[in-house]
Formats: C-alpha cells, sequence, structure tokens
C-alpha cells in the first residue's frame, strides 16, 4: 500500500518542519484514512454507492486535513486555538467544490436526483405554504382573538431571534444591522412573486420581524458585545462618511449585498431543490457562515481601515462561495419560475443602484481629480515642503547623514520624517 511522503517520514525516524505545531495531524489524518478506504475496497462486497460516498467523505478530509496542516493563520483569530480557523477554511474550500461541482455537472432535475441519492429523504416537491392566507390580526370570530398571531410564533422565530443576535455580534455596528434587517423586508416584497414563503401579513413582517425578532435579537447582540468588551466596528454608516468616501461607500455597498445574499440565497436554494427548512444539509450551511462570517467580516473592516497586513485569504473564499451559491440559485431557478418582477419594483431598485453607482464614480473621479492637481503643484515647486514621493527622501537621507555636514542631514531627516507622517 502506499504511504504519503509524511507517514513515511515518520516511520524513518526522519525530522520534518512545518510551518505550523499541528501538521503532523494533516498527514497522520492524510495516511489512516487512505488505509481505511483501501481496507473498505478490499471487502470486495462493499456497496457501490457507500463506496462513492465514502470517497467524497474521505476527500473532505484529505482538504480539510491540509488546510490545517499548510493554510496561513488568521491574523486575529487565534481562540480557542489556530488550528480550529485553518479547519473552517479547508470547510469553506470544501463547500466551495461541491458547489462548483453542482453548478458545472448538473442541471436542476439531475441536481435533485444527486441530492436525493445523498439522502434519500429529498428529491420530494415541497408542500406550498403561504403565510398570508388570513391576515385578520384581532380575529372577533374565534375564542382566541390572536390565534393568526400565536400560529406564526413557533420553533422557527427563536432560531430568527438568535440570527441576527449573532448577525449583530458580527458586525458590531446596530445602525447598519438595522439598516440590514429592514432591508431584507423589502427584499422579501421584491421576490414574493417568485416565492410563496415570501409572502406575509403585514403584522408578521413589522411586528414579529422588525420589532420582535430582529430588535430583540440586535439589543441581545449589543448586549454581549457590551459584556465582552468586545470592540465595535466603525463601517462609517451613517454618520461615519460612508457617503463622502468611494471606498467606505463601495466597502458599505459590498457588506449589504453579502449579508442579504447569505439570507436570500437560502430561501432560493431550498425551494428550486426541494429541500425542507429543518433539514441536516441546510442546517450545516447555516453553521458554517455562522462561523466562517466572523473571521471575513473581521478582514473586511480591517481592510477598510488600511489596518489589514496580510491577504485577506477569509475574505476572497467567503465572497467565492457566495458567488458560486448565487449562480447556483440562477442556474437553477431558469426552469422554475418564469414571472418578472413587478415593474414599481424593478424601477426602485434601477435608480438605488443607479444612484450607487453614480456615486461611487463621482468620489472617485474627484479623487483622481485632487490627486492630480496635488501632484501637479508639487511638481510645479508650489508646495516643496511636501514631496510626493518620500521613499526617494529616506533614500537621498542615507548618505547625507553619513556625511559630514549635519545641518544638511539633519534637516533632511527632519523633512522625511514630516513627509511619512
Amino acid at each position: 500500500m502506499m504511504i504519503l511522503p509524511t507517514a513515511a517520514a515518520a516511520l524513518n525516524g526522519e525530522s520534518r518542519s512545518y510551518p505550523h505545531a499541528l501538521d503532523d495531524v494533516g498527514g497522520a489524518a492524510q495516511t489512516v484514512l487512505q488505509q481505511g478506504i483501501n481496507l473498505v475496497a478490499s471487502l470486495g462486497d462493499v456497496d457501490g454507492d457507500v463506496m462513492r460516498k465514502a470517497e467524497m467523505i474521505s476527500g473532505a478530509v484529505i482538504v480539510v486535513s491540509l488546510s490545517v496542516a499548510y493554510l496561513p493563520d488568521h491574523g486575529v483569530f487565534t481562540k480557542p486555538f489556530k488550528a480550529a480557523w485553518r479547519v473552517m477554511l479547508g470547510i469553506a474550500l470544501c463547500y466551495s467544490f461541491f458547489l462548483m461541482y453542482l453548478l458545472l455537472n448538473y442541471d436542476r432535475e439531475e441536481a435533485i436526483q444527486f441530492l436525493g441519492w445523498l439522502d434519500p429523504s429529498l428529491g420530494k416537491p415541497l408542500p406550498e405554504k403561504n403565510y398570508a392566507d388570513n391576515c385578520e390580526l384581532w380575529d372577533t370570530k374565534n375564542p382566541k382573538h390572536l390565534h393568526n398571531f400565536l400560529d406564526r410564533i413557533d420553533i422557527f422565530i427563536a432560531c430568527h431571534l438568535l440570527g441576527w443576535m449573532w448577525k449583530t455580534i458580527i458586525i458590531r455596528d446596530a445602525a447598519l444591522v438595522w439598516y440590514l434587517s429592514i432591508l431584507f423586508e423589502f427584499i422579501e416584497i421584491s421576490f414574493r412573486h417568485l416565492l410563496p414563503n415570501f409572502y406575509e401579513c403585514w403584522w408578521d413582517s413589522v411586528l414579529l420581524d422588525v420589532l420582535g425578532c430582529n430588535a430583540l435579537g440586535i439589543w441581545l447582540g449589543m448586549t454581549v458585545i457590551r459584556k465582552l468588551g468586545l470592540e465595535d466596528y466603525d463601517w462609517g454608516f451613517p454618520r461615519g462618511g460612508w457617503w463622502s468616501d468611494h471606498r467606505k461607500l463601495l466597502v458599505f455597498l459590498f457588506m449589504t449585498i453579502f449579508v442579504e445574499l447569505l439570507d436570500t440565497t437560502l430561501f432560493f436554494i431550498k425551494f428550486e431543490l426541494w429541500m425542507p427548512t429543518s433539514h441536516w444539509i441546510l442546517v450545516c450551511r447555516t453553521f458554517f457562515w455562522a462561523f466562517f462570517a466572523p473571521p471575513c467580516t473581521t478582514e473586511l473592516i480591517k481592510l477598510l481601515n488600511g489596518k489589514l497586513s496580510t491577504f485577506p485569504l477569509y475574505l476572497v473564499v467567503g465572497t467565492i462561495t457566495q458567488c458560486l451559491e448565487l449562480g447556483l440559485c440562477i442556474k437553477y431557478g431558469r426552469g422554475v419560475f418564469h414571472e418578472s418582477m413587478p415593474s414599481n419594483i424593478r424601477k426602485w431598485w434601477i435608480v438605488i443602484w443607479t444612484i450607487a453607482i453614480a456615486r461611487v464614480i463621482q468620489l472617485r473621479i474627484g479623487e483622481s481629480r485632487r490627486t492630480e492637481k496635488k501632484s501637479d503643484s508639487l511638481h510645479n515647486g508650489e508646495n516643496a515642503s511636501i514631496p510626493f514621493m518620500p521613499e526617494m527622501i529616506w533614500i537621498l537621507t542615507i548618505p547625507l547623514s553619513k556625511s559630514q555636514c549635519p545641518v544638511e542631514a539633519g534637516l533632511l531627516e527632519w523633512l522625511a520624517a514630516v513627509t511619512v507622517v
């Protein structure tokens, strides 16, 4: 049987250097897993479906093991231990590969059959459920006057509340979370012609969602942040210059799209692929994003503030994964949805995004012109005390500081220090 190089070196008593303390775990896991698969294959009477599922699981374990062994640490998240976040990155890669496999190989019907092969409970049409059948809040014809309202309260209400609490802990900005929570209600209105679940009574959206679960979840999240002494994130919204700085506006728009897509794609995936809300695949997807979103958000805020010294690997992988989920929804929705968005709603979205994109372009052009004017003035000698290439001043300072003219050397060192600061 073939033994991986890591295990072979260990058997021969050789010492190897690893970038992480837990790298031996990656190699050992690969070796043990490979021997286990070979053992199962040698039995001969193993069902082919079981073997194929074992191959998929083994591939995922190998990817996660290699991630633990060789991928870089997250610069901020180090608890409970650094390897845990490398495991999350490996799981994100496996999930991305799985989404790409579905996207490139299967149409909707084939994807439903494939999921039915993974779990025989899938592959069956879901019963349609409309939450706007009876919107009478106070029903005088029923002894329980609030029965319509009380019937909406179930386990998913608690999940809704905990979800917004966790989003608040991740984003750490109550104003931005409030904006996102209200915006999602408008997204539900925009897509309810496609998804029957998005049809809700007014009191369901206002009382249960916005003023109930969302408000309580945001309050609990901010309370946890205060109790734990966590750092608040300044996203520049609404009074932090988000509308006057193109970088902050771009990050604001990116954050809006990213967060809203996380929730919206969930509803489209479960509708298009006939997956119940409580199915373990969707539950695993929810927990995956719950634990992978924090490092992505931290890298994004540090990138906005210019404090990120490493490549934002988690943010890039998270963005790619989200794009794959969106691509899956678009591809599988072509044969399901035939109605177009109402014209009045479509016009509003066009106006909003046109204004946002035009504002970004306007701010970017304005900054470019200010930079050009500053460069021209510096080139013409109008402001010689602020050179546009501070690095060159440092280079010139090095030989002069060792010369026999301490006055000139001191002046140039002071000038270089001022320009860099």
